[in-house]
């Protein structure tokens, strides 16, 4: 019996990326496993070669020449995160969250009293230190209301 090949050997030995492989005779592919070597060959970057050393060589080399771009991430207290666990006074132009009746301070308040209760409310939209400074300042809110610190953080 003689050793058989991949049906797309043909299309291995055109690509660089690839070699010609054959199967031994205890070895068969199956069409399931035609179908990943195939996928394989078109997409190269989903195989093991894009885990080779050379591979990993190239990419780290990528790091000193590129600029990674970061932020400072503010510091806040958590009497800072409290005072934003209430609901918006409309009279000092605050925002509600932006998921209205969707917000977890609502639904909160439903799981542990029943849907008939007065105790469940829509929390304030959550803002960084520097959008309040601003706020507070000068009433300007971010162009894009946000969600609550609650919602923000719920997956």
């Amino acid at each position: 019996m003689a050793a058989q090949t991949s049906p797309h050997d043909d299309d291995a030995a055109k690509s660089p990326l690839s070699q010609k492989q054959t199967t031994e005779l205890h070895e068969s592919y199956t069409e399931d496993e035609s179908f990943l070597d195939t996928f394989q060959r078109l997409h190269p970057m989903l195989s093991f070669e894009s885990m080779s050393q050379r591979a990993l060589q190239l990419a780290s080399n990528l790091i000193p020449k590129t600029e990674i771009p970061t932020v400072d991430i503010p510091c806040v207290t958590k009497s800072y995160d409290d005072d934003f666990l209430r609901p918006p006074n409309i009279n000092m132009q605050e925002r509600s969250c932006c998921l209205g009746d969707k917000c977890i301070g609502r639904w909160l308040a439903i799981f542990r009293y029943g849907e008939e209760n007065n105790k469940g409310f829509t929390c304030r939209e959550y803002l960084l230190p520097k959008q309040n400074e601003l706020f507070l300042r000068s009433k300007v809110l971010p162009a894009q209301p946000s969600k609550c610190l609650l919602c923000m953080y719920a997956k």
